[in-house]
Parts: C-alpha cells; sequence; structure tokens
C-alpha cells in the first residue's frame, strides 16, 4: 500500500488542509479512501510488504488487529480473507 506512504508525504508538502481536495482532484479518491489508506501506512509501513497480496477489505480488517494475529498472518497461519482475518481477530479476543 505505497498510497498511503506517498498520501502522507504529500500531506507534509501540502498546506493543512488542501490534501482531501488535491486527492480528490488528481487521483480521484474520496476523503474515506485516503484516511484509510493514510491509516495502513500509519499501523504497517513497509511491514505491510510481509503480508504478501492482500485484498483491501482484509488490509482494513487488519488495522485493529491485534500483534498476534499480524504474527500469525505473517507466519501463514491465518489466510487473507476478511472472513479469517475477522474470524482471528474475535478468537484472540476471546482468549484473552
Amino acid at each position: 500500500m505505497r498510497i498511503g506512504l506517498n498520501l502522507r508525504a504529500v500531506k507534509d508538502r501540502l498546506p493543512h488542509g488542501h490534501l482531501m481536495a488535491w486527492a480528490k482532484g488528481e487521483l480521484g479518491l474520496s476523503r474515506q479512501s485516503c484516511q484509510n489508506f493514510m491509516r495502513v501506512a500509519e499501523r504497517f509501513g513497509e511491514r505491510i510488504h510481509r503480508f504478501g497480496a492482500i485484498p483491501i477489505s482484509a488490509l482494513y480488517e487488519l488495522l485493529n488487529a491485534p500483534e498476534e494475529v499480524l504474527k500469525q498472518i505473517e507466519e501463514q497461519h491465518i489466510p487473507l480473507t476478511r472472513p479469517a482475518v475477522r474470524a482471528a481477530k474475535e478468537q484472540a479476543r476471546q482468549e484473552q
């Protein structure tokens, strides 16, 4: 999700409050998509490449996943699908 890292870099260069208009005009991104991409970049950074190809819905589901779930995904114990990630998060909550 390099786009999130790129959006963060652009945000740092634009005057305050101008990113969303720029992202909509230049990239056709909605406010929500732009924020989601940046949240992914903030949460995972370059670590995202360790997960392999990830459907965007699964990636968004990972945003609030505990570290143990992320580790299981990196080790390929959990498939990268939204239902599998959601189930792993629920199981982690129940074990706590």
